[in-house]
């Protein structure tokens, strides 16, 4: 991956309209506004995209040396998601109010820290909050009022608002022995593994869009746009993430000193995107469906080929390349932990990784339940449909996870008269459950009733005149009792019924998604 060069020109422009033109709502807020108002009264007027300074803004080159299709092209990265390194040339020393000094020649990335937040007043005001982290783009046009890139977004701010971080200025952390050298080489070679399976990743992730996904649209005579999107679900959306994550990645890496690089806040910015991952998880069983009837077809074997060669990607099947994200996603908490573990205690990173490690774990645990939520409601679904007569609404309108079954001996009563007795497979729903006969010799089950849970009351049975190891389930109209071969099986059903889920039925895209694997299998 290499970066390209921009540069931008500065010209001068005309000097900002007089303060006495601002409407009538500064004047009644004068005292909170009087030293903006010093500082602006020597300003002159700019764009928020062009800050009033001649130093140009520079992206650095950068090769990896990779060849020309292992690059990630630009066309995935919009312009504010490139992977950008500013740096800011001057003939002479600056000092800021901070005291911090910086030398003309030196083209770090100047980053600020703030103090307390600054709240935009104006269109080109740079607002943020105490704590926030700031590139500081502009810091020679006026000594009190900097400009600057705070999230996505530029513009002005007061200087003393923020204090500089100089990484060149050696702090408690850096002197601490408890950061050994070992410990300095271990760090560093975590944090190039992470970038290193990043960038990678991006390149495959760019590769399947441009090389399968893009062809297979342009080819509308074997792929509709909906197949197309139920092999692929919403990886595109995973490629434009990546690469935004990179490229913040990249920005926040100290090159001079990579080991002393902060990135954990960039997990944490983005921890909410990776949510799109339950989709991409929840669609990996329609697309293996899919693939495996498509791949029957000599047709689609060529093309998908065809596909991979035209890319220079690895002598994998596109089910392996499909299975990356997944992959990638446990990755992440693996990788922090072992960064974590390189990390002492006073750096400046190490509280933002702890918090960036507990986030990514949960979105790897939330993303595994809705795929394994999907897969119980799946089986639901294949338990009703080879049920012989079932009869009523289907399962999945309010239950989504099968819970206990096995064989009873079951009496029914209504109005305490006995309406059956027999020996049944009972099987327990989160919130119904179902009566039936099993055929052994053929291994199917007949329906023959059905209730809810919802409003029904069970209880432990004494053993007596109703016989040992039993519980009662009454419902709105019906009373049931059902015996158990021994005291092991009451218990696990008694405590199955007590630890049952609250209602939580399937959304219409879980439905969806449930029925499309099916279908396709």
């Amino acid at each position: 991956m290499y970066y390209c060069i921009v540069k931008s020109s500065i010209s001068t422009v005309s000097v900002r309209s007089s303060h006495s033109n601002r409407p009538n709502l500064y004047d009644a807020v004068v005292p909170a506004l009087e030293s903006r108002r010093s500082v602006r009264s020597f300003r002159q007027k700019r764009s928020r995209s062009q800050p009033l300074h001649t130093s140009s803004i520079h992206v650095e080159e950068y090769s990896d040396g990779t060849e020309s299709t292992n690059r990630v092209p630009s066309m995935l990265i919009s312009s504010d998601d490139s992977i950008e390194q500013f740096s800011l040339s001057s003939s002479s020393k600056e000092t800021t109010d901070s005291g911090v000094t910086f030398s003309g020649h030196d083209s770090r990335l100047i980053m600020a820290k703030a103090i307390c937040a600054n709240v935009a007043l104006l269109a080109d005001d740079l607002p943020f909050s105490t704590g926030d982290f700031i590139n500081v783009l502009d810091s020679t046009s006026h000594a009190a009022l900097w400009f600057g890139m705070c999230a996505d977004r530029t513009g002005w701010f007061l200087a003393s608002h923020v204090t500089i971080i100089d990484p060149s200025a050696p702090s408690e952390w850096q002197n601490n022995p408890g950061f050994s050298h070992e410990m300095r080489q271990l760090r560093k070679r975590v944090l190039h593994e992470l970038l290193i399976t990043e960038k990678d990743y991006v390149t495959l992730l760019h590769n399947v869009v441009v090389g399968f996904v893009e062809q297979c649209r342009r080819h509308k005579e074997l792929f509709s746009a909906a197949l197309v999107e139920s092999i692929f679900g919403n990886i595109e959306k995973l490629a434009v993430l990546h690469a935004k994550l990179l490229s913040e990645l990249e920005s926040a890496v100290d090159r001079k000193n990579p080991e002393n690089s902060a990135l954990a806040d960039v997990f944490l910015r983005n921890s909410t995107n990776f949510e799109i991952y339950s989709d991409y998880c929840n669609n990996r069983m329609i697309s293996c469906a899919i693939l495996g009837k498509m791949l029957e077809d000599t047709r689609y074997v060529h093309f998908f080929e065809a596909c991979r060669l035209l890319r220079g990607m690895p002598r994998l099947n596109l089910e392996s390349f499909l299975l990356s994200p997944v992959q990638r996603m446990c990755r992440y908490p693996i990788q922090l932990r072992e960064l974590l573990k390189a990390t002492p205690v006073l750096h400046p990173d190490r509280k933002d990784l702890e918090k960036a490690l507990v986030a990514m774990k949960g979105i790897a645990s939330r993303v595994d339940r809705r795929v394994n939520r999907l897969e119980s409601i799946q089986k639901l679904i294949k338990w009703q449909q080879n049920v012989i007569g079932f009869r009523g609404p289907n399962l999945i309108e309010n239950n989504c996870r099968l819970l206990h079954f096995g064989e009873v001996s079951g009496k029914c009563f209504a109005k305490s008269a006995l309406q059956w007795s027999k020996t049944v497979h009972l099987v327990l729903f989160d919130q119904s459950m179902v009566v039936c006969k099993k055929i052994v010799k053929k291994n199917e089950c007949v329906f023959k009733e059905r209730f809810s849970l919802s409003a029904a009351r069970f209880a432990d049975v004494t053993d007596g005149k109703d016989g040992p190891h039993a519980f009662q389930i009454t419902t709105q109209n019906r009373s049931y009792i059902f015996n158990c071969k021994d005291a092991d099986a009451k218990s696990e059903w008694l405590e199955k019924l007590r630890t049952r889920p609250s209602p939580n039925p399937p959304t219409v895209n879980e439905m969806r998604f449930a029925l499309l694997s099916l279908k396709h299998r």
